[in-house]
Formats: C-alpha cells, structure tokens, sequence
C-alpha cells in the first residue's frame, strides 16, 4: 500500500513537471516568436534608415549641384555685368571722339551708336534672362532646402525610434 501511495505520488509529481515543462515550451515558443518578429521589425528599421540615408545624400549631391549651377550663373551675370560696364565705357569714348573730331563723322558716330546700343539691349536682354533664371534657382534652391530640412527631421525620428526599439529588444533580451 504504502508504495502504491508513493507510486501514486510520485505519478503526480511526474503530471504537474510534464504540465510544467509543457508550460514552459509554450512561453519558450511565444518568446521566440516575440523576439523573431522584434528581429524582423529592427531588420525593417534598418533599411529604412539606410534607405533615408541614401535618399538625404542623393538630395545633398543634387543640392550641390544646383549650388555648382547658381554660381556659375552669378559668374555669368558678373561677366555680362563687366562687358555691360566695357559697352558703356566703350560707348562714351566713341562720343567723346567724335565730338572732337567734329561733324565729318557724325554719320559713323551714329552707326557707332546704333550698334551699341543694339549690344546694350542684347545685354540688358540677357540680364534679365540670367535674373529671371537666377530667381527660378533660388525658388529651386528653397525647395530643396525645405526638403532636406523635412528629411532631416524624418532621419532623427526613425534614429529615434530606432533608439527605442533597440532599447526595448536588449530589454526583452534581459528578460529572455
């Protein structure tokens, strides 16, 4: 009797370590699964964050582009700015000269004029084509900085939530 009873009991103890055990491979599996997905979530993460870095260096480079293109535009303006001040100066001393030398080639100073004046208009013309140009690659350059200030911010909240998520898989790596 007495060892049916120890038997029994024992066969007891066997159920509730089988229960147990079998508790305890339920909970293994849920925290595998748990950290697996955590595992894909950060793996996710990851490539976003390389894939908005990529993006925020190809808007660098088209930004300095843009930057390499507005200053060559300024040059250009500069350069037809100086030959606009030669044409003027130019000009002026064609009218003093023939001032001087009177009323025979009063005829030739007109011509004289006549062609720098169409060269003035020319460069007035082109002037306002290199301002107008100028302006479009401000707006352009205003557009981009507006987007790169809006990847910026996007950058430092997936670094932020990365943060957090990396934070909360070596908190569930603890408790595992």
């Amino acid at each position: 009797r007495r060892i049916t009873a120890e038997n029994a009991d024992l066969l007891r103890q066997l159920q509730e370590m089988e229960s147990d055990a079998n508790l305890l491979l339920k909970t293994k599996s849920a925290l595998v699964a748990a950290l697996d997905e955590q595992k894909s979530i950060a793996d996710n993460e990851s490539k976003e964050r390389v894939s908005l870095l990529a993006k925020y260096r190809n808007l660098e480079h088209e930004a300095d582009g843009l930057k390499e293109n507005f200053d060559e535009e300024v040059g250009s303006k500069e350069n037809l700015a100086r030959q606009l001040i030669k044409a003027l100066g130019d000009a002026d001393m064609w009218r003093q000269k023939y001032e001087i030398d009177g009323l025979a080639k009063a005829e030739e100073l007109e011509m004289s004029r006549l062609k720098l004046q169409a060269r003035l208009s020319e460069s007035q013309s082109t002037i306002e084509q290199l301002n107008a140009k100028l302006s479009q690659l401000e707006k352009s350059k205003a557009k981009v900085q507006g987007d790169l200030n809006d990847i910026s911010v996007q950058l430092d909240q997936a670094q932020i939530l990365n943060a957090a998520m990396e934070k909360k898989a070596k908190q569930c790596d603890r408790i595992v």
